[in-house]
């Protein structure tokens, strides 16, 4: 089986001739890692190895044309078109902290087109390539960036005018560009939208359920609608609204993550309807654990999560996201 159909086959529960290998390794990764130049070297001798399968292509967020800084940025700082900075993997301004801010905001254009210019390379490149394109931060993170993370859970209950006001405008830009990768016949759409803390969501389910699930629904019928399957990167503990997701068409989900969810429960009542992308456990097990606790922790995640008939994806990490500007993977 070729990359490509080795990932269909697990994505569609056709049988795969091995398990997929779905993240990517950057370079500069390897050169900042703790250890020697014997383990750097033995690293990229078993990355070479075993290629990837699949990789999530992602849109530019950065608008190159935008300067208007509203404070100087300082070494490691980048803004993103929404007016967010960001320092590592974190948001430190918050465009929208003010609510009069609204009145002259300028919300950014989704058909720019500096989103896709490195994509459209790439794909020109590989035009076989299994496609899964990204929409960042897609509901409730892209609100929580542009409001700040207190407002984010205050405004449905104080403002729910305002809040459905903008969540909305959210929402659009989010369609448009569910639009355009159907329009690059992406195969997947991967949404990302951490809803989880450690041990459950960041809000009442039944505030998710009202606000914003209904919306989720229409960005997923979108992609559905367009012959996409539904990814969602969601960290943390989402049990509670499983059964949401699967209802509105999710097919594929990431993280799994051990020490936040019953990663056994959510395989016996999930295993062969949705299709995981998984990994070893980076809170615990990969920074304190021998090599054979990761041995046996990635096997017992194949066992549990996976079919023999498909339905897993071996991913990077669970539990840990480290932030890196926009490109193609």
């Amino acid at each position: 089986m070729t990359a490509r159909e080795v990932v269909e086959a697990a994505v569609n529960f056709g049988t795969p001739e091995r398990i997929p290998i779905g993240f990517a390794i950057v370079e500069q990764w390897i050169e900042e890692a703790e250890g020697t130049e014997a383990e750097r070297r033995e690293l990229r001798e078993l990355i070479a190895a075993h290629p990837m399968d699949l990789f999530d292509i992602s849109y530019s967020f950065v608008n190159p044309d935008l300067t208007d800084y509203p404070r100087p940025l300082v070494e490691g700082e980048i803004m993103d078109e929404w007016g967010c900075i960001w320092r590592e993997n974190a948001v430190v301004y918050h465009p929208l902290a003010d609510w009069k801010a609204l009145d002259s905001y300028e919300f950014p254009d989704p058909r720019a087109g500096y989103h896709f210019e490195a994509v459209d390379a790439l794909l020109a490149q590989d035009p076989g390539r299994f496609l899964m394109g990204r929409v960042y931060s897609t509901l409730f993170e892209r609100y929580r960036f542009l409001r700040g993370y207190e407002a984010s859970l205050i405004d449905p209950y104080v403002d729910r005018e305002r809040f459905r006001e903008l969540l909305g405008r959210i929402a659009q830009f989010q369609s448009v560009m569910v639009s355009q990768w159907l329009e690059r016949k992406a195969d997947v759409i991967s949404f990302g939208d951490d809803y989880g803390m450690q041990d459950r969501l960041f809000m009442a389910p039944e505030v998710w359920r009202r606000e914003y699930k209904p919306l989720l629904a229409e960005l997923f019928g979108q992609a559905k609608a367009g012959g996409a399957k539904v990814y969602l990167h969601a960290d943390g503990n989402i049990e509670e609204i499983l059964d949401d997701l699967v209802e509105i068409g999710l097919d594929m989900l990431n993280p799994v993550q051990k020490y936040a969810m019953d990663v056994e429960r959510i395989g016996r009542r999930y295993g062969g309807r949705l299709c995981f992308h998984a990994g070893v456990n980076h809170q615990v097990t990969m920074p304190q654990g021998t090599p054979q606790q990761v041995r046996e922790e990635a096997e017992w995640l194949i066992r549990t999560l996976g079919r023999p008939e498909g339905g897993f994806i071996a991913a990077r990490r669970a539990g840990r996201w480290r932030w890196r500007s926009a490109r193609a993977a």
